[in-house]
């Protein structure tokens, strides 16, 4: 029976450095591998010529110069930058979202207009909210639990605007500013929690 220092659980990308990293030092490894093929998800198949990301597509990058050294030394790297853009009404636009998407797309140039943007949707996200609170007070039994749907998803709009508010004051450098919407979403925050309470609690007590 041979014998072996390491068991490896899958074929994969670290099963694969580990194993050989192991090789080299005198060690034996079992790798297991349910797949007929070793590489995990990175790997590809050569079709026509072409390598095909089997399991979607991979891009490997590193700013470790000691990683990148050793995975050269294995295989020839092709130079890449990944840049990634979404074609709306005929507009091309950047992806994931930066400073050129939200320029292209409203006009704006610094952090603290891109701020302007989603503290917009956080406040007409509050008013949707009062809205659907006075509709469940005012509603039929037929319409209060579209007010209470209405005002958790109202809430979670507001919620989502504000980390993208949060994000852009992180970049900006007028602390003035910052302090003053800070304290706008936090009042806009408290006081869409209580409304939102409010009107689960009267489509709960309507619907006992």
């Amino acid at each position: 029976m041979k014998k072996y220092d390491y068991l490896l659980v899958g074929g994969g990308l670290f099963s694969a450095v580990f194993a050989y990293r192991a090789a080299e030092n005198g060690k034996k490894c079992l790798v297991i591998e349910k797949r007929p093929h070793l590489g995990g998800n990175i790997y590809c198949e050569d079709v026509c010529g072409i390598h095909v990301h089997k399991y979607g597509a991979h891009i490997f990058h590193t700013s470790n110069k000691r990683v990148w050294e050793f995975v050269n030394s294995l295989a020839e790297f092709n130079r890449y930058t990944n840049c990634p853009v979404a074609c709306y009404k005929g507009e091309m636009y950047n992806m994931p979202f930066n400073m050129n998407t939200f320029s292209k797309m409203f006009g704006i140039s610094t952090p603290k207009q891109a701020a302007e943007v989603p503290l917009a949707i956080a406040r007409a996200s509050y008013k949707v909210l009062q809205l659907a609170h006075r509709l469940v007070i005012i509603g039929n039994p037929g319409v209060i639990t579209d007010g209470a749907c209405s005002a958790l998803l109202a809430r979670a709009a507001l919620r989502c605007a504000e980390y993208n508010v949060r994000i852009n004051l992180g970049l900006t450098k007028d602390e003035e500013y910052n302090h003053g919407v800070q304290a706008e979403l936090n009042n806009l925050l408290k006081n869409a929690e209580e409304l939102e309470a409010g009107a689960l609690a009267l489509t709960d007590k309507v619907l006992e």
